[in-house]
């Protein structure tokens, strides 16, 4: 289980999260998972050697899958959202290769998925990536999820779901981005129950902070606003 929250005060900064196939079924069964630690070690230099403030999120996802697909021992595939926030802006520029859609939820809307992006990282090389701008108003949310969340199993062999993670967004609107990643893992292992996690939960809450929040007091752009872009 990993969560992140940050009070993000920079000008601009990337964020990323990726997930490798094939890496739950491993640890279910008690495989060797040595070869996949190597695997993500490998990814997450690859993904970091491309990342810079100059680089669009879509040239870094694609340089990044050209980099993997040329190496010979890679020999897998993974999912990537990469993004690249400007938090006095309130503007999150993104590419999604594959992964698990973000929820992007406001006042007063429901949960958008981020979708924008193309094929999973390290299967063909030169992929071709398309790219979104939007804009967070104060009060939104940007919620990065794996996988591990949404198919987490109860003993019945229900998944937990995309639209119950949906329906805790919604109701957790107000609530700091701490609470809300605690809310969400709260209700997963309460559905989960006595079942075994089969695989990793990662989960990070991104909220824009508004005047009661001490956040600003700027104009406010207009929430869930996007702009898309490719080569």
């Amino acid at each position: 289980r990993q969560q992140g929250q940050a009070a993000c005060r920079l000008t601009r900064d990337a964020i990323a999260q990726h997930d490798q196939a094939g890496r739950n079924k491993t640890v279910a069964q008690n495989f060797d998972i040595a070869p996949f630690a190597r695997g993500i070690q490998r990814l997450q230099a690859t993904v970091r050697s491309q990342s810079h403030p100059s680089v669009s999120s879509r040239a870094c996802v694609r340089h990044s899958n050209d980099q993997l697909v040329r190496n010979t021992d890679w020999g897998r595939f993974a999912t990537l959202f990469y993004g690249i926030l400007e938090p006095v802006a309130g503007r999150f520029l993104y590419c999604n290769a594959g992964h698990n859609p973000p929820l992007l939820a406001g006042d007063g809307n429901g949960p958008r998925r981020l979708e924008t992006g193309g094929l999973i990282i390290g299967f063909a090389e030169n992929a071709q990536y398309e790219e979104e701008a939007i804009s967070l108003a104060p009060g939104d949310y940007l919620v990065i999820h794996s996988d591990g969340i949404t198919e987490a199993q109860n003993e019945s062999g229900e998944e937990f779901g995309e639209a119950r993670l949906e329906a805790l967004v919604l109701q957790g609107r107000g609530s700091a981005a701490r609470q809300l990643i605690d809310h969400v893992f709260a209700e997963v292992s309460r559905h989960a129950g006595k079942a075994p996690q089969t695989d990793d939960m990662t989960l990070v809450v991104i909220r824009r902070l508004g005047p009661a929040d001490g956040g600003g007091n700027g104009p406010r752009p207009p929430s869930g606003g996007s702009d898309r872009a490719s080569p």
